[in-house]
């Protein structure tokens, strides 16, 4: 997140999402990630921002990181991006959008989110963690968020670094192509000066992006049915604000998406993309 948007990014098929979130652990069951040459990159890059119905100069490849970052904050792997669009010049814009629908969305056998904090994480922010888990635990849908004390047993990291030189309060990576839940969220600890109720909208809405919500006043995504164009007491927003409750629409995204007793399906449209960390999400 950044201290005064947040870019909760929920990248179409391929996007970690935070705020801003980071891709940065690839996941253990994808197959291995191979050697990319610049005209791979070239085309990889033009297939995210298409992917995330975005402009291609707002995507950048971190060679460092072996990812791809959309509008600061969401990221997709290069791996999971090679995974998705293995045979670029045979996708059609159909099928990279049924493609999209899928990479935002969690399996439905796959609905319980465990988070693991390692030792970098202090205990001021694992106790907004705690509460941002409660948060989406009562909106009634079938996800199923925790935080756990192994890291074995865990589907998300979350970690922390510090950063003074960036308006990014955090980031997060969005569902992977295998249906798996954003594997990472990092915080940036610089902001700890923030309010309890601005650390708890930031986080509340960087575990949204690892679910596979992307910015509601974005344009990354496809808007959810029933849902409006804009909202603007959604946690989704890419605004930093105090909590204050999910707003209506919030709620009904998520349970149309995740319906309790339900299943998900590649036919469901994801929201606009989330925001990320605080000032950016």
């Amino acid at each position: 997140m950044h201290k005064s948007l947040f870019l909760f990014a929920a990248l179409v098929a391929l996007l970690t999402q935070s705020c801003k979130k980071a891709d940065v652990q690839p996941n253990t069951a994808a197959p291995a990630t191979a050697a990319a040459s610049t005209v791979d990159i070239a085309a990889l890059k033009q297939a995210v921002a298409a992917s995330a119905a975005t402009l291609e100069e707002k995507v950048v490849y971190a060679a460092s990181q072996q990812q791809f970052i959309i509008e600061g904050d969401a990221m997709v792997s290069l791996q999971d991006a090679q995974a998705r669009f293995a045979s670029l010049e045979s996708r059609t814009a159909t099928q990279s959008t049924t493609q999209r629908k899928n990479t935002y969305l969690i399996a439905s056998s796959k609905t319980h989110v465990n988070f693991y904090c390692d030792a970098s994480v202090p205990s001021d922010w694992i106790s907004v963690l705690d509460a941002a888990i409660a948060n989406w635990n009562t909106t009634g849908s079938a996800i199923v968020m925790s935080r756990v004390s192994t890291q074995s047993t865990a589907t998300t990291t979350v970690s922390a670094t510090y950063n003074n030189a960036t308006n990014v309060i955090a980031q997060s990576a969005l569902p992977d192509f295998y249906g798996n839940a954003g594997n990472s969220v990092t915080l940036n600890t610089y902001y700890s000066t923030l309010s309890d109720a601005q650390k708890l909208f930031a986080l509340t809405h960087e575990l949204g992006h690892t679910i596979g919500f992307n910015h509601t006043d974005g344009t990354i995504g496809t808007l959810i049915s029933g849902t409006p164009t804009s909202d603007a007491a959604s946690v989704m927003n890419s605004v930093c604000q105090s909590w204050n409750g999910f707003s209506s629409s919030d709620v009904a995204a998520v349970t149309a998406l995740y319906p309790a007793g339900g299943s998900t399906t590649t036919t469901t449209t994801t929201t606009t993309t989330t925001t990320t960390g605080k000032g950016r999400k």
